[in-house]
């Protein structure tokens, strides 16, 4: 069975745009934000390799892209609080991002500082497969990580764990994170 299309073009072709019940079921909700992934990013050695916190993480990066409307991108914020909120385990919150800025998938873009009272500093992130709010195409720097990085980066994991060295000391772990902020001098 075909799908429905609507009229050709003028040269003959298929619009390619589908009609009736079956375009309505097969396109993003009216009225709702929504975000695409493309294939070969889900298939990726680094999106295969996320722990469970890196991925609530991703998907809070996510959610808050769609909620400025796609045109935010690289100055999304997020709180440890809203974090722990959606699902990060708090104590786990520094190694996600560490583990998505390696993974190619975040760049971190200003680093945040320490918040009193009401006033936050927040840490701003772009996600790598989205362009940026500058409309500076997608960086897709996760195309650049293959199994040997995961690999690495789970041995560094499993080394920080047996020797009980903190996150930021991990071998592995905290040179991509200097080198992914944006304007650092370091």
């Amino acid at each position: 069975m075909t799908a429905p299309f609507r009229k050709p073009l003028p040269n003959g072709r298929s619009s390619g745009i589908r009609y009736g019940r079956e375009g309505k079921f097969r396109a993003p909700p009216k009225g709702s934000p929504w975000c695409w992934l493309t294939t070969e990013l889900l298939a990726s050695e680094a999106w295969r390799a996320l722990s469970v916190n890196g991925r609530r993480f991703i998907d809070f990066l996510m959610i808050e892209h769609t909620s400025h409307a796609a045109t935010e991108n690289g100055n999304l914020g997020a709180t440890y609080d809203q974090l722990v909120e959606f699902g990060l385990t708090r104590r786990l919150i520094k190694e996600s991002i560490r583990e998505t800025v390696f993974l190619g998938l975040v760049r971190v873009m200003q680093k945040g500082g320490l918040s009193f009272g009401d006033v936050k500093r927040l840490t701003r992130y772009r996600l790598t497969f989205y362009a940026d709010r500058d409309g500076n195409h997608a960086t897709n720097e996760w195309k650049g990580v293959g199994q040997d990085k995961v690999d690495e980066w789970r041995r560094g994991r499993r080394l920080m764990r047996k020797t009980g060295v903190g996150v930021g000391m991990a071998i592995v772990g905290a040179a991509p994170l200097r080198e992914n902020i944006e304007g650092s001098s370091r």
